[in-house]
């Protein structure tokens, strides 16, 4: 009967007649024995009965503790209606109300600061080998602040995308989280709340604790990929920069958020070339960064590598940067600059050549410095106005590139249908929200590109597993938004489409992997041998991803 029990090894209403004696399970489920498909439409019933997103999550939920194959199987078929239900943005709303809607299904660990010392034990006791680990500390969930230990969920709804678009086997993913108290007041003490119920602490102890666990998967498990996701910005750089030359870690919020953006710039620049029928480069470009976040600067570092792979130098490529945060242009004369207050994170981006003083606004920016590009990370909702983009439009030759990458769509600096009238359809856009698609001047409907990290970090903690990867480089991030960018064909970017549909994330991520592997090997640090021909390799990653059915 444990079978029953196993998400992993349930097919439910599906064991044969056989299996059932096998199993002891003779007269313990309903007489019929069904496929998978006939299974996959019930669900379909069933959920299309339910009315709010968070029963939708529940439901969902409750789902893939039944059975991995039936969950998958489900979502894969209807991918992109599920996906807001699986994770952003309903999953924010079961973050918040994680500890009210409990429904005792923990999956994966919790530790906290008693656990110090005794991680590597601990982990021992998982049952199955991981290939991929998301982990938190609940700081930062979506934008939402600090959820504490409700953001363990986020590392779930995560692992479930990882399965979905890499093609991990469930088995193999493991969420965790760092429970080191909640500085929210009313989640804290909200009399349900399941977690440490005191004021956060990211003492030496907090970092030696997450030193700890990374070094305990990495002995245990050595070709496990570690992702770091939703840690704030005082913490998400340093522990990115303490792991990443160590092992295969990365950081979703800052790597793969800059990663899809760095694709749709690629592909923005390919589109614009084709329009004004010379080439251009990402070298060529003048960016204004609305927004100094760690996404934003994540986004900024990861554009100015693809000038590096073009052949400037990592300084000449930042230089293309003009960072526009609260205070105005980031630069030298500032006084949070002078004072060194001035958060860490932005300090590669301060400008020494300009003064703040006639910089202080996002208009007086664009008309000092005529950008041909606008990446919007400020969460400020349509601060790109009309003014904004008709100004653009007049101090620039080529099409300007407008990125609207801030969530949820409240927060969005400019709609996709602005975007077109204003320029006058001369624009390419994208945004970190999905939007309909935009009417055009001849009565068509175009898709525009949503930067959507689960382009890439599927592929990329597919590929740097793979090839057991010994680090993930800039350079491997980068050769992922290259190679998503060349999947995007001349008529789609003649029409200002960016990227290929979403339906086609198993394919979008064999070649992200395949892009991460090449450049894993030409670094020297792919410690699997791999397949000297492409279509040999994209063979055998498929054939790595797991698919949803009954053995």
């Amino acid at each position: 009967m444990s079978i029953l029990k196993s998400r992993v090894e349930n097919k439910d209403t599906a064991f044969t007649n056989e299996e059932r004696k096998q199993h002891h399970m003779v007269a313990r489920l309903p007489y019929k024995v069904e496929t998978l498909d006939q299974q996959i439409a019930r669900c379909r019933d069933q959920f299309n009965k339910l009315n709010t997103p968070i029963e939708k999550w529940m439901y969902l939920t409750r789902l893939q503790e039944l059975s991995e194959v039936q969950f998958n199987a489900f979502a894969m078929k209807y991918l992109k209606e599920m996906l807001p239900f699986i994770y952003t943005p309903t999953v924010g709303t079961a973050c918040q109300t994680y500890s009210s809607i409990w429904q005792g299904l923990p999956r994966g660990f919790y530790l906290n600061r008693s656990h110090a010392g005794h991680v590597a034990e601990i982990l021992k006791d998982w049952p199955f080998e991981p290939k991929i680990i998301v982990a938190t500390d609940g700081t930062r969930i979506l934008g939402l602040g600090d959820l504490g230990t409700g953001g363990h969920h986020i590392c779930v709804g995560k692992l479930s995308l990882y399965t979905l678009g890499g093609g991990f086997n469930p088995k193999n993913t493991l969420p965790i989280s760092f429970d080191f108290g909640c500085n929210t007041e009313s989640v804290r003490e909200d009399p349900h709340y399941l977690g440490l119920k005191e004021q956060r602490n990211k003492d030496e102890v907090y970092y030696q604790m997450v030193k700890e666990t990374v070094d305990a998967v990495h002995k245990l498990w050595p070709k496990c990929v570690f992702q770091f996701e939703d840690f704030s910005n005082d913490t998400a750089f340093k522990l990115l920069d303490l792991h990443r030359d160590a092992y295969a870690v990365f950081n979703d919020d800052i790597q793969g958020t800059g990663c899809i953006a760095a694709a749709c710039l690629a592909s923005a620049v390919r589109a614009a070339s084709i329009r004004m029928g010379k080439p251009l480069q990402a070298r060529d470009q003048k960016y204004l960064l609305f927004g100094a976040g760690a996404g934003g600067i994540g986004v900024a570092d990861n554009i100015a590598m693809l000038s590096v792979a073009e052949g400037a130098t990592l300084e000449e490529a930042r230089k293309q940067f003009y960072v526009v945060d609260s205070k105005g242009l980031i630069t030298s004369d500032r006084a949070d600059f002078i004072q060194k207050t001035m958060q860490e994170h932005k300090l590669n981006y301060v400008r020494t050549d300009v003064s703040n003083k006639g910089n202080e606004t996002l208009m007086q920016v664009i008309k000092n410095f005529k950008p041909t590009c606008l990446l919007g990370l400020s969460t400020i909702h349509k601060s790109f106005t009309e003014e904004v983009i008709k100004t653009v439009c007049q101090q620039i030759e080529q099409p300007p590139i407008v990125f609207a990458l801030s969530n949820p769509l409240t927060k969005c600096e400019i709609s996709n249908q602005e975007c077109y009238d204003w320029s006058d359809g001369k624009a390419f856009f994208a945004s970190g929200s999905p939007f309909p698609p935009v009417n055009t001047k001849d009565g068509q409907q175009v898709d525009t590109a949503q930067c959507n990290n689960f382009y890439c970090f599927p592929g990329i903690g597919l590929g740097a597993h793979i090839c057991n990867a010994k680090k993930i480089t800039d350079m491997m991030i980068v050769a992922v938004s290259k190679a998503l960018a060349d999947m995007t064909g001349v008529e789609e970017l003649k029409k200002g489409t960016l990227l290929p549909p979403i339906a086609q994330i198993r394919e979008i991520s064999v070649e992200a992997a395949l892009g991460i592997i090449r450049q894993a090997e030409k670094e020297g640090l792919a410690q699997v041998k791999m397949p000297q021909s492409d279509d040999e390799l994209r063979e055998l990653i498929k054939s790595q991803q797991w698919v949803p059915k009954y053995e």
